[in-house]
C-alpha cells in the first residue's frame, strides 16, 4: 500500500527488509517452505504429502533465521 500512496521511500525499505525471507521462502519448490513457515508459527503441522518432502535442515534453519530476523516468532 506504501508504493500505491506514492511513499516509494517506506515501500523500498519494506522490500529490502523482508527480501531475505522473501528467498527464504522461495529456497525450495512451494508449497514446502511456506507450510514449514506456517508449521513454525503454530497454524498446522509440519508434515507433507507425497510427492512433496520436508524442507532440508540448512534450508529449514535458514528459513526459521530470517523469520526471527524481521520478527517473527518462531
Amino acid at each position: 500500500m506504501a508504493y500505491l500512496n506514492g511513499d516509494t521511500q517506506t515501500a523500498m525499505e519494506m522490500q529490502f527488509r523482508y527480501n531475505d525471507l522473501i528467498h527464504s521462502l522461495f529456497c525450495e519448490v512451494n508449497p514446502i517452505p511456506v507450510k514449514a513457515a506456517m508449521s513454525y508459527m503454530g497454524f498446522c503441522a509440519n508434515a507433507v504429502r507425497s510427492p512433496l518432502y520436508p524442507m532440508e535442515g540448512a534450508n529449514a534453519e535458514r528459513l526459521r533465521e530470517s523469520m526471527r530476523r524481521v520478527g517473527i516468532e518462531v
